[in-house]
This record gives C-alpha cells, structure tokens and sequence, in this order.
C-alpha cells in the first residue's frame, strides 16, 4: 500500500496560519535535537571525577611500559641519539630515587640522614652488613663521613662493596641502604628511630639522651637487662667519678 503525504497546508485555513504552523513545526524540531544532545553529553560530577582519575591511573600505569616498549622498537642510532639526549629510559623510577638507586626488591635495610648522623650505630644496620646476602653499602653524600665511618669500616671489615652516591634525582631523606646482588624481597626494610626503639624497651629518656657520657653503675645495669646492645655506647662511673660528679645523667 503506497503511503500518501497529506500537505500541511491542508490543515490550514490562510497563508499565515501555515506559515505560522510550519513556523512552530521546525521549532519543535530543533528544541527535541537540543534535548537529545544535552542527554548525550550530560555527565554528572560524580561520573565526570571517575573518568578522570580512571584516566590518570591508566596513564600513569602504562606510561612506563608504553616508553620501555617505544625504546625497544627503536634503532641502535635512534637509541644513541635518544639517550645522549634525553638519557636512557628508567625502570620503577621511584624505588630508585628512594633507595639511592637501588631496587626496593634488593634492599635488606636502610636508613635516613637523621639516623646515621646519631651517635652510636644501629645495630640491625651491622647485623644486615654481617648477613651473607649483603653486597654493598650505599651512602648519601650529603651524610656527614664522620657519622658513617663505623659503618663505612664495618662494611670494608665484610668485604661489602661500598660506594657513595649524589644525585638530584635521589631522595634527600635516604642517607645508608644495604643492598644484595640479587632479589630477597625482604619485608621490613625500615628500622624505628634509637630513640623510640629504646623507649619501648622501657629506658627512660633521660638515660636514652646520656649516651657517650659516664653513668652510675644502677644505669648501666638497667640499659644491660633491657638494651645490652647499647652498653658500647656509654661510660660507666667508677669510684673517683662518683665523689666528685654530682649526679649521673641518666637520673636527670
């Protein structure tokens, strides 16, 4: 069955009405399109903040991988010239600016500038130089070479290779890493403060502070039963010392 357009003019009963019909008509037309297209590309807040943070996290994964990739597809003169450039390509860029240039994967410990500048040293740090996985000692320049030499003396003691690094690319707060040569994946690597490692053994912090100086022997036993590692690191009184100090630091 042929279908059969009836005229709007039809409808009609003057020229003005039709054009006032075909007028309002076309109107109509335009106002549904808008509406359509406001459907389409509304977007609330909520789904707009999604899409972008699904989009930075993607990027931010596979930006790493697509360089890597990149590079490999490369030339050995298009790899010469990219990398006298802008440098060879790094992998996990941020454990290694972390850890001194070292994979987080190979590092048995560290510590910040803050710890190894203290007095005395860490005794996890000697035990993790004295570990036969160890490698190699890795020191910050910005650490003063006074506060590292035990350890710079140890790890040579171990036969450890030992290097210091500086580099602006490098964390600032990372001052010793000891590293292995191959994969251990240890997984407490960090070491607490002295400070508070002694205060949760019980030490008060008057006797905690006293180090390097002369204590009374009720000190020095109190830091034998509950930190006897750190005995090296104090004095104790004798009996010339005891007439004529008039009190022991560790009391204060």
């Amino acid at each position: 069955m042929n279908s059969r357009r009836i005229p709007l003019a039809s409808f009609c009963f003057s020229a003005d009405e039709c054009q006032s019909a075909r007028g309002r008509k076309g109107e109509d037309i335009m106002s549904d399109k808008k509406a359509s297209s406001g459907d389409k590309n509304r977007r609330t807040p909520d789904n707009a903040n999604n899409n972008n943070n699904n989009e930075k996290d993607y990027e931010n994964e596979s930006s790493t991988q697509e360089r890597m990739s990149t590079w490999s597809r490369k030339s050995e003169m298009e790899k010469t010239l990219s990398a006298s450039i802008w440098g060879q390509p790094q992998l996990r860029p941020q454990e290694k600016r972390q850890f001194l240039g070292e994979f987080r994967e190979r590092v048995l410990i560290y510590l910040t500038v803050e710890q190894v500048e203290e007095n005395g040293t860490y005794p996890e740090v000697a035990q993790a130089i004295k570990d036969s996985r160890a490698h190699k000692l890795v020191l910050n320049k910005k650490v003063d070479l006074e506060a590292a030499r035990e350890y710079i003396k140890l790890a040579r003691k171990h036969r450890l290779q030992f290097t210091m690094v500086d580099s602006p690319s490098y964390s600032e707060e990372t001052g010793l890493v000891v590293v292995s040569s191959r994969a251990e994946d240890v997984p407490h690597i960090e070491v607490p403060s002295r400070r508070q490692r002694l205060e949760e053994k019980g030490l008060p912090v008057s006797l905690i502070e006293a180090q390097g100086q002369k204590i009374c022997p009720r000190c020095y036993e109190t830091l034998q039963q509950l930190a006897p590692e750190e005995t090296a690191h104090y004095r104790r009184q004798n009996f010339w010392d005891r007439l004529f100090q008039t009190s022991c630091p560790g009391h204060h």
